[in-house]
């Protein structure tokens, strides 16, 4: 059996410790020779777009020199907050929106790099038209009326959360006993950042294909250079017994990330046209990088479109630019949604 701990015991080991502590100064500060947390994580920063950016090929910087002018910019630098505006500027250059700085002492989140869109439409003067039209709101993200004499559906899409497949079926599929064409405005849906909803737009697609096709691309680093990327890795639309009749797709600048990559999707078809006007320019994937003080997100997968074109910073070209602008909007017109309803009457 166990017996009881004798106290005299733990006073012994009590006086060992005091002892030890007593002996080691412990008043002397803890020297750490030149090791500085700031410089350390501006230089993780720094390697964390190394090893993982996809854009320097088209970015006109040099990423050495970016390290040298950032550690320049560090000697009067005491602070997280001091820590996070160098990165903020080091990131600069590379113009990519797609680059975002967050938190650094501040609580924030900002993009070193934003491209401030023309909107292409007027959502005040978009209601009206779609009101005359009898357009009828299924779900949150859109909507659809009849146009051209009740032969040509045009969908309204305003984004992908609060879209539904089921939902989308059923309306869509009576549809194809009389439709003559078929419009799409997805003008009023920016994009999502959601990785919940990035099947959504193919599951849309999907219903508009004619044959299983290449609809955009994903690159990866897969080397230890900058411009190190793999081969296109193709993701595809699997026709699904939908509409293959003329189609018209409306866009703009507003456009960018899941919305830019459905534009791919449906660019793709031979019988879908685009029209408008460029998209945004910010389809690829990024990943967010937790350093210590704050954050870094950064694109680490490439989204090519199906021509193979890269989308960041270019954006996709439509096939009929359709100009507009305020003064259209003003004077009550909006160009995009006539050319596409003179294309429905045209059929």
């Amino acid at each position: 059996m166990m017996g009881r701990r004798k106290p005299w015991r733990l006073l012994a080991v009590l006086a060992v410790v005091v002892s030890a502590l007593l002996s080691g100064c412990i008043d002397d500060p803890v020297e750490y020779g030149d090791y500085n947390i700031f410089i350390a994580e501006l230089s993780l920063a720094w390697s964390t777009f190394n090893e993982h950016y996809v854009g320097f090929a088209e970015a006109d910087v040099d990423w050495d020199q970016s390290w040298e002018t950032a550690r320049a910019r560090m000697d009067t630098v005491v602070s997280y907050r001091g820590l996070g505006r160098v990165i903020w500027q080091m990131e600069e250059p590379l113009q990519d929106p797609g680059v975002r700085v967050s938190e650094y002492g501040t609580g924030w989140s900002s993009t070193p790099y934003t491209v401030y869109p023309t909107f292409n439409i007027d959502t005040t003067l978009h209601d009206q038209y779609l009101d005359s039209l009898g357009y009828q709101q299924v779900e949150t993200a859109w909507g659809y009326c009849i146009v051209a004499d009740s032969t040509v559906p045009m969908f309204v899409v305003t984004g992908w959360n609060g879209f539904s497949f089921a939902a989308f079926d059923e309306v869509f599929n009576p549809m194809l006993d009389y439709a003559e064409g078929m419009i799409i405005d997805a003008r009023r849906a920016p994009g999502s950042t959601y990785s919940m909803y990035t099947s959504m737009p193919q599951l849309v697609a999907n219903r508009f294909a004619d044959d299983l096709r290449d609809a955009y691309y994903r690159q990866y680093r897969n080397g230890p250079a900058r411009n190190d990327l793999c081969d296109p890795i193709p993701y595809r639309l699997h026709p699904r017994g939908g509409f293959t009749g003329p189609t018209l797709v409306l866009m703009g600048q507003q456009n960018s990330r899941l919305t830019e990559r459905f534009l791919s999707m449906m660019g793709c078809l031979p019988h879908v046209t685009l029209a408008g006007d460029t998209t945004y320019g910010l389809a690829d994937a990024s990943t967010q990088f937790d350093l210590g003080g704050g954050s870094i997100s950064l694109p680490d997968t490439a989204i090519l479109a199906w021509n193979g074109q890269r989308i960041q910073r270019h954006g996709i070209a439509p096939d009929m630019s359709v100009p507009a602008d305020s003064e259209d909007f003003a004077a009550g017109v909006d160009p995009v949604l006539e050319y596409a309803l003179d294309w429905a009457e045209g059929l």
